[in-house]
């Protein structure tokens, strides 16, 4: 039951924030150029400014270090899209479509939502949550290219 309560603390939060902007969207107070603004504001100064500030943040970058996680996930990453690449152009007849459902099977929320998740669980120690995330959103962005 512990598990149950301590999941649904670092679940929640992350939850209401995403009711708040449907809610906001839905009755009219967040209009379409103010959430693209905020949007990009987001991605562009706040999440860049979050990743640094956790990856600046490590005490012990020798601890926080681990070979066999960077590489399982960096590889993993590799595996998957190279998968899809192979896969989808079979499934979507349709050339436009193709990058698209791509980049949405392989691309994650892991800087939105799992870097706050595992802040939630771990508390201080997430360094090697923090360079993970560093090391993989450029591979996510170089992927999403190709």
């Amino acid at each position: 039951m512990e598990n149950l309560v301590t999941s649904f603390e670092a679940v929640l939060p992350l939850f209401l924030c995403i009711l708040l902007g449907m809610l906001l969207r839905r009755i009219g107070m967040l209009e379409e150029s103010v959430r693209l603004s905020l949007n990009k504001l987001c991605f562009k100064v706040f999440l860049p400014i979050y990743l640094f500030n956790n990856i600046y943040g490590i005490k012990d970058i020798r601890q926080a270090f681990d070979l066999k996680l960077i590489l399982f996930a960096c590889l993993g990453l590799i595996v998957a899209f190279c998968v899809l690449m192979l896969v989808i152009p079979r499934v979507e007849k349709e050339n436009a479509r193709r990058g698209v459902m791509i980049q949405a099977m392989f691309r994650s929320n892991f800087a939105l939502f799992g870097l706050p998740l595992a802040e939630t669980l771990c508390g201080e120690m997430i360094g090697p949550t923090s360079l993970l995330l560093g090391l993989t959103v450029p591979i996510f962005n170089i992927l999403a290219v190709i």
